[in-house]
């Protein structure tokens, strides 16, 4: 079960981190009750105690900081997140038209698919979840001295009180604060291990193409050789043939000679004859 959960965190991670934030949420709100019952401190605020106001200040300061880097860093994954999806969506039309082994294999094409789909989805949630910290509601939410709140310290009778009282307001906005910025901290971590997925997805499709590409080309390699082989030997047979009819040729040749040979022979007894058939006759 617990090997279960690391798998379903691990792939989508957004599902953990809204069952995150939806609990942060429940204990923000019972910290909110708690907080509207007279003299009460968490042992967040409770820390605050025995310091200066210029300090408790500057604690507040730094968480409201905090969320500005933490925004910043929102937006730069909506970039990513961004490019990302173009670069995906460009180089599944790409390969999904290349020609060969890939495309004449549903065995490759179909877990493939299956991974681009998935990255694709990790980069959507990923998107989701950076801009989550970038909406209006409650991880915009800012929790700072109103007007209301300098009324009342003005209200109260000497200094010691009043920062007594500025210390108290101070130490409980920055648990707030601070309680949506782990809010926010879970949303951009949850956005940083889609890209995270993304990228892996995609490796694991690299390394698929690279091998298919491999055994492509070595049956290609094969395929040409199986090639010269025939037609070396086309060849061969081709200057065997051209070797028998050479020699039949030079046969045929001799032939003729002997018979021209004969032939003037025989002319030669024929006028013999004719010239002993005219003695003969005279």
């Amino acid at each position: 079960m617990e090997c279960k959960n690391i798998i379903k965190n691990w792939s989508f991670p957004y599902l953990e981190t809204k069952e995150a934030n939806e609990k942060i949420s429940e204990n923000m709100e019972k910290l909110k009750d708690e907080l509207n019952s007279e003299e009460y401190l968490s042992p967040y605020m409770k820390d605050f105690e025995g310091i200066k106001i210029e300090e408790a200040q500057s604690i507040f300061d730094s968480i409201i900081s905090n969320r500005k880097s933490l925004e910043d860093k929102a937006k730069v994954n909506v970039l990513i997140v961004t490019v990302a999806v173009s670069v995906i969506l460009g180089l599944s039309n790409f390969l999904f038209t290349l020609q060969g082994n890939f495309t004449d294999h549903y065995a490759i094409k179909i877990p493939v698919a299956i991974l681009f789909i998935l990255s694709l989805i990790n980069l959507i949630s990923g998107s989701i979840s950076a801009l989550a910290t970038l909406n209006a509601g409650e991880t915009k939410e800012i929790y700072n001295m109103s007007p209301q709140d300098y009324k009342y310290f003005a209200s109260l009778p000497n200094e010691e009180k009043r920062n007594k009282e500025m210390i108290y307001f101070y130490s409980r906005y920055s648990e707030l604060n601070n309680i949506v910025n782990w809010k926010i901290n879970n949303y951009i971590s949850c956005s940083f291990k889609n890209i995270r997925n993304a990228i892996f997805y995609l490796g694991i499709i690299g390394i698929i193409f690279c091998i298919v590409f491999l055994v492509e080309n070595d049956n290609t390699n094969n395929q040409l050789e199986q090639h010269l082989d025939a037609q070396l030997e086309l060849l061969e047979t081709i200057d065997q043939k051209l070797s028998i009819l050479q020699n039949q040729s030079l046969t045929n040749k001799e032939d003729i000679n002997f018979l021209i040979k004969k032939n003037s022979h025989l002319n030669d007894e024929i006028s013999d004859l004719n010239e002993i058939i005219k003695a003969i006759n005279n």
